[in-house]
């Protein structure tokens, strides 16, 4: 999970400095979250195998989603 954050991180970074991300929410949490979600949604695809997904994660962002 650590790489995939880094190379979002870096990704959301990039793209605030270019005006094409939000900039309300720092580069690292945004990414954290992206990948959160996109991990959530594979599983609930079935494409990924729920053991190896942070269920914990999970779970939390879809609460925040929800407050």
């Amino acid at each position: 999970m650590q790489r995939g954050c880094m190379a979002l991180n870096f990704a959301v970074e990039r793209g605030q400095g270019l005006g094409e991300f939000c900039t309300d929410l720092p580069a690292e949490k945004l990414a954290k979250n992206l990948h959160v979600f996109g991990a959530g949604m594979l599983v609930t695809a079935k494409a990924v195998a729920q053991e190896e997904a942070d269920a914990s994660e999970i779970a939390e962002f879809a609460l925040r989603l929800l407050s």
